[in-house]
């Protein structure tokens, strides 16, 4: 009965579960889990009571969406968070997310369920007095990022945002594209909920009869729900703009939702700064966002211009509140997929070289089909390029390979073929009447007539090379299957034409399937899908990395055909892409530190990795960046994750910190004043570099700690490098306790006292698994070294808030003027495992709570100084630092925020 079991051991296990649901686990999920070890050691009755118990608890309230890719600390109720269907209704979720289910199936839509309900959670809830958020998603190029923003806007309905604006592409097709998918899956699965402010074939205020002008449109009514799908266009901006400014307190008090698709093209400020203008578009977004209640979200699958954005400049698209990157969908074609990677030095992972879906084209067979560049060139003669070998063989490919689908029941499927050889319009010309003869020569030849060998030959190669086996999903065809489809296929294949000059644009009917071969450039290399790609013949260079992905059609999804993709393109450009599949992999673990370490864009810049060939984006996008290296030069590498369940390994890091006190009192070393310092921490100098060695030699870091894998061995051998450079000539250690006694406990670690020891809260949205404590240091324990006088120490950390440099490079300039130049720091603090959340006026605690940890915890931070030699790590870039101005104003506006949610959260108890 419950009244025999143990009520303590109950409140832990429903504490779990209630941290494995704030992590998106499903119930089933969870008893699974408690049937593994080391749960299924407790007994059965308390697994089953606590199940019971949260069952019961939560049946009528909110499900705890707690975002594990994206974090911000002023979006959090002290209910754990403000949106959820349950709490906000689900009318305009509800028919999308059924849709949704019937394209992609139950395990996909959980995932974009979880993803869009953690996107919404990291912007202000518009019932708020004021809603000023600014964010960003990194999806993957063709990942489906439409159907993440679609769920976004939906629950941002029933959450109570009444317009949603969408930014969509630089081209009427694309702005086209986007609101007929909206059409299909948002607006009339709601029936006459929305109202409509654009339409397919009308963008906002094209036209003097638009409805948007009609006095219906109150933006002031609260049930009402507005729409406008507009082209990023300088002139319709303005048009909404002003739409929005006559609507004087009706739009001031209308919560706006802004989704900026493909965010890094257009929207980005391009002008030069020492003109200080603002580029047209970007001005008129930074009009947008001028209104009182707006939130602001950047969608992208090539975030760099977007993180170079100065952070500075507070009315800019900057992502100051969170950064959020989308998981890559399973059965997605990215570029680690088709062209593999190198492994990063701090990841555990096996380098591969992708899937065998990639063909060189000879350098003298790409000659042969690009266009001259030089204008002289040009100026020489009329452009007359031939088809080579490989472009035939891309063809026949297609061919066969649409011929395959068809066999496969996929008849009722379109079909693409991308080239993409040349930039300018006329050049375009020139290569769709070569392959439209190449398309007349192949008809001719199969003429009454079955394929001849060299078909065969091509079709069995090429299946042998990616059978179809390696697809449990698929069917294996033979050449025999796909023989008499050919003829057939060939009769369908047309050829289009998609520029800005083009009157036969690509475009996809409902009515019958379409099997085309596109040419184009600018208008096919972003945001426009080509349904069912096949065969892609690809030789434009491009210079910037975000460029030349955004050109990729070929990433995606291939359901029912993964077995039949094919891209034909240089050495060169597939060595690029290799390369860039390590860039993305290696920013995307750069901004997983958002969630693991709980901090924002404006706290931690991203930094992106330097190629020696490319450009990282244009330069006018660029204008901000910096030059930044990996070293840990100047840094202060810390522990803020722990393994607060498990005893043995808690145990071990406390022994290790009594070794190094006892090596420490044996030798030379100098303890600085008579005992503790004010603040109550014991500071040693003349440290013995062995010592330290020694000591991160025994000491633990979490397998999950940003320094990766292997930290221990990364923070040694750099310190024994400096070591034998002379850039680190001796060591100082600081055991931080607490000046205050009785608030925490103590422990003896063999120093001349027992240490008071420190209280370091756990965050709420953590993994159960380990406790993250956000962050360890103070930022003036750098120079706690440095004196042991107090009123000196003071007149030190004033002096460090001076202004004309940053706070950082100013108490390195102390700590090298008071404990010397080539001067290690490390620090070592002790934490209470009884540690609580601290409220007071500075802080609010709505996203902490109790540690609860087994054991006492040790924390460490190295305080590297600058190091003397050059230093050979990998380059990379990231945007200017934000200045001191910026983030005061930052985080009072978090402290007000989260004051306003917490009175919110009181009204409604």
């Amino acid at each position: 009965m419950k009244s025999d079991l143990d009520q303590g051991t109950l409140a832990e296990i429903e504490e779990m579960i209630r941290d494995w649901k704030a992590l998106g686990r499903s119930l089933e999920w969870i008893e699974n889990k408690l049937r593994q070890p080391p749960f299924s050691l407790i007994d059965e009755s308390h697994r089953s009571q606590a199940l019971i118990n949260y069952r019961i608890k939560n049946s009528f309230s909110a499900e705890p969406y707690i975002r594990d890719t994206s974090f911000r600390d002023r979006r959090i109720t002290s209910e754990g968070i403000w949106y959820s269907p349950e709490a906000c209704g689900d009318t305009y979720w509800a028919p999308v997310r059924e849709l949704i289910r019937q394209d992609i199936g139950d395990e996909a839509l959980e995932e974009v369920d979880r993803s869009s309900t953690a996107i919404i959670n990291s912007i202000d809830c518009p019932r708020g007095e004021k809603v000023d958020s600014r964010g960003l998603v990194v999806g993957y190029v063709q990942s489906g990022k439409t159907t993440n923003f679609l769920s976004v806007i939906a629950k941002a309905a029933d959450a109570g945002y009444r317009f949603i604006i969408v930014l969509s592409g630089m081209t009427d097709a694309l702005r086209e594209q986007t609101q007929q998918r909206f059409e299909e899956k948002l607006l009339a699965p709601n029936g006459d909920k929305w109202r409509r402010m654009t339409h397919p074939n009308c963008d906002f205020g094209a036209s003097k009869d638009d409805e948007y002008q009609n006095a219906a449109f109150d933006l002031s009514q609260p049930d009402g729900r507005y729409i406008a799908v507009v082209k990023k266009n300088g002139h319709v901006l303005k048009r909404l703009n002003r739409f929005l400014r006559s609507g004087g307190v009706h739009t001031a008090q209308c919560p706006i939702l802004v989704i900026d698709d493909e965010s890094d093209q257009a929207s980005i400020n391009v002008s030069k700064q020492q003109k200080a203008e603002i580029s047209t578009i970007n001005g008129q977004i930074r009009s947008l966002l001028e209104n009182k209640k707006v939130a602001y979200i950047a969608y992208t699958a090539t975030p760099f211009a977007n993180i170079l954005v100065n952070p500075n400049d507070v009315e800019d698209i900057y992502p100051r509140d969170f950064i959020t990157v989308l998981n890559k969908p399973k059965g997605y074609f990215g570029a680690e997929d088709l062209f593999g990677r190198e492994a990063l030095s701090h990841e555990n992972y096996e380098e591969n070289d992708g899937k065998d879906m990639i063909r060189i084209i000879p350098d003298e067979e790409a000659k042969s089909l690009k266009p001259p560049t030089r204008q002289k060139d040009r100026d020489a003669g009329p452009w007359s390029p031939e088809v080579p070998e490989s472009l035939t063989d891309a063809i026949r490919w297609f061919i066969m390979a649409s011929a395959a689908r068809r066999f496969r029941g996929q008849a009722h499927k379109h079909s693409s073929m991308l080239i993409h050889t040349a930039m300018r319009t006329e050049e375009h010309e020139i290569t769709a009447a070569l392959v439209e003869d190449e398309i007349r020569g192949l008809r001719a030849e199969l003429a009454g007539h079955s394929p001849v060998d060299d078909w065969r030959s091509q079709w069995e190669q090429e299946c042998a090379r990616v059978p179809s086996s390696d697809y449990p999903d698929l069917s294996t065809v033979s050449f025999a299957d796909i023989a008499p489809l050919i003829p057939e296929v060939l009769g369908d294949t047309k050829v289009v034409i998609d520029n800005s000059r083009s009157d036969r644009r690509l475009e996809y009917g409902d009515d019958r399937p379409e099997t085309v071969i596109a040419i184009g450039g600018n208008t096919l290399a972003r945001g426009l899908t080509l349904e069912g790609l096949l065969s892609s013949y690809f030789l434009r260079n491009a210079s910037a990395y975000d460029t030349l992905l955004q050109m990729g059609r070929w990433f995606g999804f291939r359901n029912g055909y993964q077995d039949l993709p094919r891209v034909w393109l240089t050495s060169e450009l597939a060595g690029w892409f290799r390369d860039l599949a390590l860039v993305e992999a290696d920013l995307r673990m750069e901004m997983q530190r958002y969630v693991e370490e709980g901090i924002t864009p404006l706290e931690f810049q991203a930094r992106i990795r330097v190629h020696p060939s490319l450009e990282v984006t244009s330069r006018a996008k660029a204008q901000n960046m910096r030059k930044a290296k990996v070293s840990y030069s100047g840094s202060k590498p810390q522990s803020i994750l722990f393994k607060h369940r498990d005893h043995e390994w808690l145990s071990n890091n406390i022994e290790a910190a009594r070794n190094l006190v006892s090596s420490i009192s044996d030798g030379g070393p100098v303890l600085l004043g008579d005992g503790p310092l004010s603040n109550g921490s014991y500071v040693y100098r003349s440290v013995d570099t062995d010592d330290i060695i020694a000591f991160l030699r025994s000491y633990r870091f979490h397998e999950k700690s940003t320094l990766g894998k292997d930290a221990n061995g990364k923070l040694i051998d750099y310190i024994l490098e400096e070591a034998a450079e002379g850039s680190i000539t001796s060591w100082n250690v600081s055991f931080f306790g607490r000046g205050k006694t009785g608030e925490t406990g103590t422990i003896d670690l063999g120093l001349p006292g027992e240490l008071q020891m420190i209280s370091r809260a756990r965050m709420r949205d953590g993994n159960p698994e380990y406790a993250n404590i956000k962050s360890l240091t103070s930022p003036f324990d750098r120079i706690n070294d440095a004196t042991a006088d107090s009123e000196v120490r003071e007149t030190l950390i004033k002096s460090s808030r001076e202004k004309g440099t940053s706070r950082e490079r100013r108490l390195l300039e102390i700590h090298d003027d008071h404990a010397g130049m080539g001067t290690g720091h490390l620090a070592i603090y002790a934490i209470d495992r009884n540690s609580v959340p601290q409220r007071s006026s500075e802080k609010g605690n709505m996203v902490r709570e109790p540690l609860r940890a087994v054991d006492d915890l040790i924390g460490v931070c190295v305080f590297f100084p600058e190091s003397s030699r050059t230093n050979s790590a990998v380059d990379y870039v990231c945007t200017v630092a934000p200045e001191d101005e910026v983030l005061a104003a930052y985080q009072t506006q978090e402290e007000e925020l989260r004051a306003e949610t917490e009175r919110q959260s009181e009204d409604e108890l």
